[in-house]
């Protein structure tokens, strides 16, 4: 590129002083580089030079005039001015001086261009989508068509082909011709020749009859959004293999139990930090422990220490710099395990181990639920609880046995009183606190990932069980299922885990934040988040109380934002523009764990120096939980809808005992006939694919409740299934 500039440059700025042929237009996009509300948002004039980030430079947003009065917008911009770049799924825009034909914004007409691809080729142009215009501010939003790649330099391209409510074309206003021009005044020179060099790349893509020009440009760098977990991983390898100890049980005796000797499960969950534990029967658990009679022989428990990188009692991990390294360790956890062996005779390597991931608000015994299929096709399976999941540590579970006999033992839960009310909840801690709310759940993400990286890792050290002294796990064939949140912890490790031989992702959300927007469970939350901020920015006269007709709790608000492909939103409603902002901030921070973020390095870009290995997704259609179009949009990001398996829920729905959810379809192996034949046809697709180590990918059944694989155009729709009246 440098090569080209000077002539670029030359070129650019001859065009940029020549005098449009036609008078201008009453209407301009605003061009005020001294605010981001006032000119093209993100821009790289909201940055400076800092040599401890990979990009080169680190995001400098102005604080609000009155912090007393904006304290959590001041707050979150403190962490975003961390950050070493922009959201790579950004909330774009551009104020005018008035009013514009939104129907007039369309890919053709505003665009982003990769400045480091080659102007002609395929994937230069980036198109938009969920197009708002605000008609109190004269503000245009939208987001890119796709996910952009980080650490990457763009240019937002506004043409005159944008139309003023009038009809008449829109003008380049006086303040960014003369920016172009002037020489010799600039504050900021290197942002100048950004955009003249922005502005030759871009020329030859408007139209070649010279009906348009450049209205308005903005030049930004995406966040870096890797560096972290690859810092988590290069901590843990560097730190001792962990062993995975089994003497948890009274006198530190071996938790190994035959499974035909299981009558009970009771789980014991450390609820508050001082009183009785709870105990919760698991019933179901043991039933579904023999769906394949016979297949599981043994069931072990245990621990193992795992470094701590969360900062206690907010539980959010530093980003830092994404020069600076590996995160540093603020102390170790200890992280309890279950394990499933398959009955019959050890492999000589040990037997094929598949790592079971977990969803939010449940833990390690999730995983009950499909041990027999996996055993049934000769693979282990071993579970751990989520930062935040399980309880608190002093979690048991007690175990009866045949005869009347029972065990007690140790199983500690990853949570903790996070906020000083002196329980523990189901999921805590969850959110990070204040000053730093904006980095939400990326702490949970962060850490579980790092759980797993030292999971593999004692794995290869070797495991144990009976203590023969033979190892009982083949390191050499070690793979991944996640369900829910356990998919967005396997987005991240499974790219960078190479001893992960293959993965399954089961109803995986995308960027948590953008789904939570979508999902009548999850909603509330959020809902909770912004009346927490100060000032509050719940909107409740303007709230919406159902979702695609599901009820959504309390707090109400309206962020009054359109669904991929629908047509330009007008926005009228009182406080939306404010929430649309804090949810992008909110993606932004939350890059470095975000499943779209990752996609792209499963197989379209892997990481470097590491090879794409097998996967497939299995997708419900319908999921209240993980919102279609929130699944689609990981999809798309990295490319892979011929690894999507569809669930068809819609179809299935309305037959005896199927439920309106289909959120929990692969762990249903319980529930009527019509809905275990799903979870058994999607365990068993799992199954087969473990066992032949990725190569053999067989359709699950029924086959007429599957699309294999999914077809296009993805879902964008959320298409709920009405709640029984």
């Amino acid at each position: 590129m440098s090569k080209l500039l000077p002539a670029l440059l030359a070129v650019a700025v001859i065009a940029a002083a020549a005098p449009s042929s036609r008078g201008p237009s009453p209407v301009t996009p605003l061009f005020d580089l001294e605010s981001p509300e006032r000119s093209p948002f993100p821009s790289d004039r909201f940055t400076v030079a800092d040599s401890s980030q990979f990009t080169g430079r680190r995001v400098d947003l102005p604080m609000p005039a009155d912090c007393a009065a904006n304290v959590s917008e001041c707050e979150d911009r403190a962490v975003l001015n961390e950050l070493d770049g922009f959201n790579m799924q950004p909330r774009i825009s551009i104020p005018f001086s008035g009013a514009i034909d939104p129907v007039t914004v369309t890919t053709r007409t505003v665009f982003l261009l990769d400045l480091a691809a080659r102007p002609s080729s395929r994937d230069a142009v980036v198109g938009i989508n969920q197009i708002v215009w605000d008609t109190a501010t004269s503000e245009l939003s939208f987001r890119p068509e796709r996910p952009l790649e980080q650490h990457t330099k763009y240019a937002l391209v506004v043409t005159t082909a944008v139309r003023d409510a009038a009809g008449a074309p829109i003008a380049p206003p006086a303040a960014f011709r003369a920016y172009l021009t002037n020489m010799a005044t600039q504050v900021d020179p290197s942002y100048q020749h950004a955009l003249l060099y922005a502005q030759a790349a871009a020329r030859p893509l408007l139209d070649r009859k010279g009906r348009t020009e450049i209205a308005v440009l903005s030049i930004f760098t995406t966040q870096s959004s890797s560096h972290v977990v690859e810092g988590l991983r290069a901590a843990v390898r560097r730190a001792p293999a962990p062993v995975l100890e089994f003497g948890v049980a009274t006198g530190a005796a071996p938790a190994v139990i035959r499974a035909a000797e299981i009558e009970s499960i009771t789980n014991n969950v450390q609820t508050a930090v001082d009183g009785p534990l709870t105990s919760l029967p698991l019933a179901q658990a043991v039933e579904n422990m023999q769906v394949v009679r016979g297949a599981v022989g043994t069931v072990a428990f245990g621990t193992f220490r795992a470094p701590d990188f969360t900062v206690h009692p907010s539980g959010h991990v530093p980003l830092g710099p994404s020069h600076a390294g590996t995160p540093a360790s603020t102390g170790t956890v200890n992280v309890a395990f279950n394990l499933w062996l398959p009955s019959g005779v050890r492999p000589p390597n040990g037997w094929p181990v598949a790592i079971c991931a977990h969803g939010s608000n449940v833990a390690k015994n999730f995983c009950f639920s499909s041990a027999s299929v996996m055993a049934s096709h000769g693979l282990a399976v071993i579970a751990i609880n989520a930062m935040g999941h399980g309880g608190g540590p002093r979690t048991t579970m007690t175990i009866g046995l045949a005869g009347g006999r029972s065990v007690t033992l140790a199983a500690p839960g990853n949570g903790y009183d996070a906020n000083g009310d002196g329980a523990i909840a189901t999921w805590e801690p969850q959110r990070a606190a204040r000053p730093l709310a904006l980095l939400n759940t990326t702490g949970t993400l962060l850490q579980t990932t790092a759980f797993y990286f030292q999971l593999v890792r004692g794995i290869e050290a070797g495991v144990d069980v009976d203590g023969d002294g033979v190892r009982d796990l083949d390191p050499s064939r070690i793979y991944y299922y996640g369900h829910s949140l356990g998919s967005s912890f396997g987005m991240l490790v499974f790219p960078f885990e190479p001893a992960i031989r293959a993965a399954v992702f089961v109803v995986p959300a995308g960027t948590l934040i953008y789904n939570s927007l979508l999902s009548p469970p999850f909603r509330p939350l959020f809902g909770q988040m912004l009346a927490a901020r100060s000032p509050s920015l719940v909107n409740e006269a303007q709230g919406i109380d159902t979702i695609d007709g599901r009820e959504v709790a309390a707090p109400r608000f309206n962020e009054n934002l359109p669904l991929r492909g629908r047509p330009p939103l007008v926005n009228d409603v009182p406080g939306a523009l404010a929430i649309q902002r804090v949810v992008d901030h909110i993606a932004w921070a939350a890059q470095v764990a975000s499943t779209v973020a990752a996609a792209p390095l499963l197989r379209r870009s892997p990481p470097s120096g590491l090879a794409a290995r097998p996967f497939i997704v299995q997708m419900a259609r319908s999921d209240p939980a993980s919102t279609n179009p929130s699944t689609s949009e990981t999809i798309r990001a990295g490319d892979f809808a011929d690894r999507v398996f569809l669930y068809r829920h819609d179809v299935n729905f309305g037959n005896p005992g199927v439920l309106p959810n289909s959120h929990l379809f692969m762990s249903s192996v319980g529930g009527s006939p019509a809905v275990a034949r799903v979870a058994l046809g999607a365990q068993h697709q799992i199954g087969a694919f473990f066992e032949s180590d990725g190569r053999t990918l067989v359709n699950p059944t029924p086959a007429e409740l599957w699309q294999s694989p999914i077809r296009k155009p993805l879902p964008e729709d959320l298409l709920f299934m009405p709640r029984p009246r």
